[in-house]
This record gives structure tokens, C-alpha cells and sequence, in this order.
């Protein structure tokens, strides 16, 4: 009996030492609990399934959550903000992601993929079943079109101000022109500062200012005649001086010697000065007869002056020479400036018509570089490029590229034809190219690296790595896919880029289809566009003969 009581013993003491161990191990599975789940298994197109992943760990682990496009073949609408929860000791992650698909069919969310401290987990995967609309007209009630709605245009300047400001500026460059050269025609026919002195004097004769009795417009007279011929002739400080300024700067160049005059020429023109200021300023009147002799006076003084100056040296005609030359390049260069604040007003007036014609949208898109993120949102095209190409959905339309298709397989091709979009310097690159074979061609091998390498042409491209792996359509075309990065530009220089980029080929329709997408290296909105474009690729063979 006791010895068998120490045999139980044992036995109850291994049983609770495996115990301890299962709830040990129990708890450190515990510890860390990762869960996935869908709210549907069946939707319709365009619907959307709530994919939900709840995570339980420690206050101190740090958990990563699935980012991106990583749910493909259904797309990401996108995700919740992480709901967290303290239960005793640990701490509950919840995050959903809304998932949708525009193609019916039956699809398979892979498995994500959760990092927590550092050590991956992963969810379940899980079936799903895209139903197409079906419409049963004999069921479904008809009803008349609905009559279309006004939609209000988008605020921009009504036409009639841009050809009002139009008309107005070329009517502002038709004044600049003429106010232009009618300078030029006046400068032509300006007379010599003798000449033009003599004829003030005539005129203040012709308009009988002294008869009239308007004395201040007679002294005024007088005294602008001597002094403009001084200003020309020989001080450009003239016109600006007052009387005691003018007669002294007449006293230092006769010191000088720079004019030739007596002294009683200079003080009988002071007393005339001095007269014309008392007149002009303190009103005072002076008697005609002192009126006629101060205009003679001013005549002498005047013709005294045109001999007194004596004849330039050598060097002073050299020197006005060259003063003469810097006056008239001064001139042109002033024209030119003219001719091209006229030219740059044009363009303004030429422009502000073209934008009021065509919108600001049109000069986007033709002079910017769309950002990827815009690209992804934006609606996207579905079209076929070649008769025997393929079948692309894209953000922006391909165009048929007209230079001539490198020679894969020289006279055993019948079609060569290329479309893309952007260029390989572009935060997004697409290229298609089409090579159809002749109906007697017979063609052994394929070199893929082959094809990549023309693809990429002269592109100043360098440190470029290589994966390859077969790639199958949703229609179940097989193709070849290599992908990678490379650095496009110096990578010496910091104007260099790393490119990721995918390249497919296919052998479809009795030719070869390539399709080439790059885009900038850890880019998220551009791989979220690779996926899509290459998920999309298909091969219309309804009109294959």
C-alpha cells in the first residue's frame, strides 16, 4: 500500500510538473495574439469589404501594421486610425482596412504580415467572391432619361476683359510708338543753340508781348534765351542757376580763360538779369523803352557770347566725338529696352487671350509634372495600343511614339510600333512596344535581358540590380517579369535618381508585347501604380484573325 501511494505520488508530481509547462507555454502564446477577419465573404462590384486585424501585446513592444497596396488583388480604399485598448497587463490594436475590387470574380486576400519587437506574424488568408451586376430588364422597372443639370462653370475672368485688355494694350504700344518717334523727329529738326536763342527773341516780337503789356512772359522770355544757349553751349547748370549763380559762373570761365569776353558784357547782362527777377518775382514793372534796350541788350550778349567761345582743340573734338558716340548708344540701347518692354507687354496680351480661351488647366498639364499621387487618384484610361498589342489601364493615355523601334529581329517582323507616356526622367515612366512576326518567321529564342536593354535605349542609366519571376495575367497569360531599381543621371552628382521599375513580356497574338513602367524608388503612390497598370494588362483577341 505504501508503495504504491510513492508510485501515485510520482505520477501526480510529473502530471503537475507538464501542467505548469502547458500553462508556462500557454501564456507566452498569450502573450502576443494576432487575429484577422471580414466582415463578408460575397460582395458586388465596387463594394466594400471591412478587413479587421486586432493584435494583442505588451505596453513595450512595438507593432507594425500593413501599409500600402499589400492586400492585391483587391485594392485599398483606405485605413482607420489604430483603436487601442488596455486590458490588465497588455494592450489591444485594432485597425481596419476598407478593401474593394472593380472586377467580378474570385479573389484571395494573401496573408499580412505583422511586426511585432521585430518578429513577423501573419494572418489568415482568406476567399472572396466579386458578383457582377446583373440587370434584368424584364424585372427592372424603366424609366425616362432625367433632363440635365446646369452645372455651375468654375469662377474665371469673363472673355470680354482679356480682349478689353487686349485692346487696350495694343493701343498703349501704338502711343508708345508714336510718342517714340515723334522724339526722334523733333531731336532731328532741333536747332543749334545760336539759332534757337535768336528765334525766342523773334517770337517774343511776332507775339507782341511787350505791346500787350504781359511783362513777366516778355523778362521771362529774355532771360530764357541766354540762359538755354548757355545751358547748350557751354554749362548744362545754366537753366537751373539763379542770377548771382549764372554771373558767377560766367566770371570763372572768362578767369579761365574758357570764354573770351569784356567786362562790361557781363555786368550790362547782370543788370538785365536782375531786372527780369524784380519783374518776374516782386511784380515790378519796368517802362517799355528800358524793355526795348534790355532785348537789345540780350541780343548783343547772345551774338558776344557766339564769338567769345573759342574753337575746340584736337582733344575736346575727340572728346565730344566720343561724348557724341556714348550719346547715341545711350539712345539705341534705350530703344531696345522700349522694343522689348513692347515685345514682353505682347506676349502678356497674347498669353492672357490664350488662357482666357483655353484655362490655366491647359497650361498645367501641358508645362507640369503631375505628381503620382495625383495620377493615382485621377480617373484612369482603358485602351488598346497596336491592332495586335496589348490592353492597358492607365492614368494618362499612351502615345503612339513615332521614331523608329530598335530591330529585335531583323527581317522577321512585320510591325513595330511604340506608345508611352512621360520619360524615363519623369516620377513616372510607361512605355508598350508591339513587334508582330511575319506569318513565315520562325523565331527560336527570346532573350529577355536583350529586350530590357534596347527598351532602356541611351538613358544614362547605372547601378542596376535584376529579379526575375514568371507573371500570369488575370486571364491566365503567362509572361516573363524582371524587376528592380537603377540609378538614372551621374551618381557621382546629386542630381542622380534611383528608379524602381517592372518590365513584362509577353509572346501573345503571334508577336511580342513589352510593357515598362519606372518610377521613383520608394515611392508608395507609384508602386501602388505599378500594381495596377501591370494587374490590368490584358489581350483583346476578339478581332485576331
Amino acid at each position: 500500500m505504501k508503495k504504491l501511494l510513492v508510485k501515485n505520488n510520482s505520477k501526480i508530481q510529473k502530471l503537475s510538473f507538464l501542467l505548469s509547462l502547458f500553462f508556462l507555454c500557454f501564456n507566452v502564446i498569450q502573450a502576443q495574439e494576432v487575429k484577422s477577419s471580414v466582415d463578408r465573404d460575397t460582395i458586388k462590384i465596387g463594394e466594400q469589404i471591412i478587413y479587421k486585424v486586432e493584435v494583442e501585446a505588451k505596453s513595450s513592444e512595438k507593432v507594425v501594421f500593413p501599409q500600402g497596396q499589400s492586400f492585391l488583388p483587391l485594392e485599398v480604399v483606405d485605413s482607420t486610425a489604430i483603436d487601442t485598448f488596455l486590458t490588465k497587463d497588455k494592450y489591444k490594436l485594432t485597425r481596419e482596412y476598407p478593401l474593394t475590387q472593380f472586377d467580378s470574380g474570385a479573389y484571395t486576400i494573401p496573408k499580412q504580415t505583422i511586426i511585432i519587437d521585430g518578429e513577423g506574424f501573419y494572418t489568415d488568408t482568406f476567399n472572396i467572391k466579386v458578383n457582377g451586376v446583373v440587370v434584368d430588364t424584364l424585372k427592372q422597372k424603366l424609366f425616362p432619361l432625367k433632363p440635365a443639370l446646369d452645372i455651375k462653370p468654375a469662377p474665371v475672368f469673363p472673355t470680354w476683359i482679356w480682349w478689353i485688355l487686349g485692346i487696350a494694350g495694343i493701343v498703349f504700344l501704338i502711343y508708345l510708338l508714336l510718342k517714340t518717334r515723334k522724339k526722334i523727329i523733333e531731336k532731328k529738326k532741333e536747332l543749334p543753340p545760336y539759332e534757337k536763342a535768336i528765334q525766342t527773341l523773334q517770337l517774343l516780337d511776332e507775339n507782341q508781348e511787350l505791346e500787350k503789356g504781359r511783362m513777366k512772359e516778355y523778362y521771362s522770355g529774355l532771360s530764357n534765351a541766354i540762359k538755354r544757349y548757355i545751358d547748350e553751349k557751354i554749362d548744362g547748370n545754366a537753366l537751373e542757376s539763379t542770377t548771382n549763380e549764372f554771373i558767377e559762373m560766367l566770371k570763372v570761365y572768362k578767369k579761365e580763360k574758357q570764354i573770351y569776353l569784356k567786362p562790361q558784357v557781363i555786368d550790362s547782362l547782370e543788370a538785365v538779369l536782375k531786372r527780369a527777377d524784380l519783374t518776374k518775382f516782386a511784380g515790378i514793372n519796368t517802362d517799355k523803352l528800358t524793355a526795348r534796350e534790355d532785348r537789345k541788350t540780350i541780343e548783343e550778349n547772345i551774338n558776344a557770347f557766339d564769338k567769345a567761345i573759342p574753337e575746340p582743340t584736337e582733344e575736346e573734338k575727340l572728346q565730344n566725338e566720343n561724348y557724341r558716340l556714348e550719346q547715341e548708344r545711350k539712345a539705341r540701347l534705350k530703344k531696345q529696352r522700349v522694343r522689348i518692354a513692347l515685345g514682353v507687354l505682347a506676349v502678356l496680351i497674347v498669353g492672357g487671350i490664350f488662357v482666357s480661351l483655353n484655362g490655366m488647366q491647359f497650361l498645367s498639364g501641358k508645362f507640369s509634372n503631375p505628381t503620382t499621387e495625383k495620377l493615382l487618384k485621377q480617373e484612369w484610361i482603358t485602351s488598346e495600343y497596336g491592332k495586335y498589342g496589348i490592353t492597358l489601364t492607365t492614368p494618362e493615355v499612351l502615345y503612339r511614339q513615332m521614331d523608329t523601334v530598335p530591330e529585335i529581329f531583323p527581317g522577321k517582323t512585320e510591325i513595330q510600333e511604340r506608345f508611352s507616356s512621360g520619360k524615363i526622367e519623369d516620377n513616372l515612366y510607361i512605355k508598350t512596344t508591339n513587334i508582330r512576326a511575319k506569318k513565315d518567321a520562325k523565331i527560336d529564342s527570346i532573350d529577355v535581358g536583350d529586350l530590357l536593354d534596347k527598351s532602356l535605349g541611351d538613358a544614362d542609366i547605372s547601378m542596376m540590380t535584376f529579379k526575375d519571376e514568371e507573371f500570369i495575367t488575370r486571364e491566365n497569360k503567362i509572361g516573363q517579369k524582371i524587376f528592380g531599381t537603377f540609378r538614372i543621371g551621374d551618381p557621382a552628382s546629386n542630381s542622380g535618381k534611383r528608379k524602381a521599375y517592372t518590365f513584362l513580356v509577353f509572346n501573345e497574338r503571334g508577336g511580342l508585347q513589352q510593357l515598362f513602367i519606372s518610377y521613383d524608388a520608394e515611392d508608395e503612390n507609384g508602386e501602388a501604380i505599378e500594381k495596377r497598370v501591370t494587374n490590368s494588362v490584358d489581350f483583346n483577341t476578339e478581332h485576331d484573325g
